[in-house]
């Protein structure tokens, strides 16, 4: 069997996944392809020392195709990732024994940073747009005061939900009218990225913004049929279609261009809402229900102990602080 047609094979058992997921390994398997040639077997490809050599490729020879350098560690890691879904489903299919990535070892990788905001940015952030006759961040000259109010409504009900609840972009945008359980206050979603539905919570500030919203959107399109083929979008344009990604994106780039951030968009969002959540008290497990990984692995980016955490901690152990009743006590709260 061809390596290409294995890749074809590979990547038709991926369908469902996200577009995102989908690009990161026809992008790392195209090195792969590309390195292998148009002749490559599975047969010559799936051993240990022909791995290793790809791998010695891609970190002293290969370089990026558009600015000419060598690749990230961070590249290579995502590669090899991809090179082992592929053998793991090759072992699946019964094309080959074994995954001989097994015996293959690269340097590990720290955990990637995660670009996240500080509290008080995440709160400039989510009380940017103010529900008021004349908002902030449009022209009601320019729109109409009208107008101008329901987009204000529905972006700050939007950020408000990002920060909130930690939704990625696609599930965002994929939020129907009955995807929201008020009474629960808790939102289905069903655009998740490994297509299994989970449900989430949003606070009591983020259920006023959304009733806020809902008030506006019931005024400009009560009496209007506004379904498409995934049901009735919650979040609307002023023109009564589903909110997208793109719209999402300039949302995001007026608040980073007029707070002065240096990162932010959709995403730096779900990554200030799980950091924070775990700074705030929730364990690995319930991150985990949270965010909607499946990995644990996944979550290691949010577990990183920041120095303000470990000077706190080390105040609360150290056997030179406090008294020996204190230092029990810890010892007696650390049993429990």
């Amino acid at each position: 069997m061809k390596l290409s047609e294995a890749i074809e094979e590979f990547l038709a058992s991926r369908s469902l996944r996200s577009p995102e997921t989908l690009r990161t390994y026809e992008e790392r398997l195209g090195l792969l392809s590309r390195y292998a040639g148009t002749d490559a077997t599975v047969e010559t490809v799936m051993t240990a020392a022909w791995w290793r050599k790809f791998f010695v490729y891609l970190q002293q020879e290969h370089k990026n195709r558009r600015t000419g350098k060598a690749l990230s560690p961070v590249t290579i890691d995502d590669a090899r990732r991809s090179a082992n879904a592929l053998a793991n489903f090759l072992v699946t299919e019964g094309r080959i024994s074994q995954n001989p990535l097994t015996k293959v070892k690269l340097n590990a990788l720290p955990p990637r940073p995660v670009p996240a905001l500080s509290y008080e940015d995440a709160r400039k952030v989510a009380d940017f747009w103010t529900p008021h006759d004349t908002p902030e961040g449009y022209s009601t000259k320019a729109l109409g005061k009208d107008r101008a109010r329901f987009l204000a409504v529905r972006n700050r009900a939007v950020i408000k939900l990002l920060l909130d609840s930690a939704l990625r972009l696609r599930e965002l945008t994929g939020l129907n009218v009955d995807s929201v359980l008020w009474e629960e206050r808790r939102v289905t979603l069903l655009r998740t990225k490994n297509w299994q539905p989970r449900t989430v919570p949003f606070s009591q500030e983020t259920a006023r913004a959304l009733r806020v919203y809902r008030e506006e959107r019931t005024k400009w399109f009560e009496g209007k049929i506004l379904t498409d083929e995934e049901g009735e979008p919650f979040f609307l344009t002023f023109e009564g279609a589903r909110l997208t990604k793109r719209a999402v994106h300039v949302i995001t780039s007026r608040i980073k261009r007029d707070l002065g951030l240096k990162k932010f968009h959709p995403h730096v969002c779900r990554h200030t809402s799980l950091t924070l959540a775990r700074r705030n008290g929730l364990d690995l497990f319930q991150l985990q229900a949270f965010s909607g990984h499946r990995n644990l692995n996944s979550l290691r980016a949010y577990q990183q102990v920041t120095d303000e955490e470990l000077s706190a901690a080390h105040d609360r152990a150290s056997p030179l602080n406090g008294s020996p009743s204190s230092l029990r006590a810890n010892q007696n709260r650390r049993r429990e």
